[in-house]
């Protein structure tokens, strides 16, 4: 169920799944928007590097308006 968790992230911070793509594959994420977008819907899963990136690109918004950090990564 993480997705839902990383779901709910991205709405609380007000982003569209566009948004979080970029800053992702900014990061080095390896999904196209559209797998994004289907992860967070709950269509499968991801590998655990690429989780960790967008738990990360997330996290990076958090922090920029003053929250903690609140998602956790996977073990890799």
């Amino acid at each position: 169920m993480n997705h839902l968790r990383l779901e709910d992230a991205r709405r609380q911070l007000g982003l569209s799944t566009m948004e979080v793509w970029v800053d992702y594959f900014a990061l080095g994420g390896t999904l196209d928007a559209i797998q994004l977008n289907g992860y967070l819907r709950g269509d499968g899963d991801i590998c655990d590097a690429d989780h960790n990136v967008l738990v990360h690109a997330l996290n990076e918004v958090f922090l920029a308006r003053g929250h903690d950090h609140p998602l956790t990564y996977r073990p890799l």
